[in-house]
């Protein structure tokens, strides 16, 4: 019988081996991950609104967002994979949302906004509706567009 604590080349093997297992086990987890892009733009004008965050839930049963700031194009990156995930929402957290209220769900736990397809966000993109105002945008294969504008000085009284 061999001894791994006595045999060097034998602990040596076996570590090497654990990490390619490892390492195959990662990378076949994220084979089939792919981007998406959350941009948002001002309802109102169409402009990009940078330094935002969003909150953004990956299934109907997690309470917990995951929150992702954008960058200076106004825009969020995240990489999913459409045979976990199959929707998310999103939702903006310092501006108003500009999409009708008929898109929103109330559930047990608290309202949310309706949950999106993944994969006709990685098909073909998203623009979700824009109430604020007559701007509209484009989405490239694996964008999703978020329209949002500013709170009004009398909706701050209530919040």
């Amino acid at each position: 019988m061999v001894d791994m604590r006595t045999n060097p080349r034998l602990r040596h093997l076996l570590g090497a081996a654990l990490a390619i297992l490892v390492l195959t086990g990662v990378l076949a987890v994220s084979a089939g991950a792919q981007e998406i892009r959350i941009r948002v733009l001002d309802g109102r004008n169409g402009s990009p609104v940078p330094k935002e965050e969003v909150q953004i839930w990956l299934d109907r049963k997690s309470v917990s967002p995951i929150v992702l700031r954008l960058d200076r194009d106004a825009t969020a990156r995240i990489r999913v994979n459409p045979d976990v995930t199959p929707a998310l929402r999103v939702q903006s957290t310092s501006y108003i949302d500009c999409r009708p209220l008929r898109d929103i769900t109330v559930d047990r736990t608290s309202p949310s906004w309706l949950p999106y397809s993944l994969a006709n966000v990685l098909k073909s993109g998203l623009v979700l509706p824009n109430k604020c105002g007559k701007v509209t945008a484009k989405a490239e294969p694996g964008e999703l567009v978020l329209f949002v504008r500013p709170w009004h000085w009398w909706e701050r009284m209530w919040e």
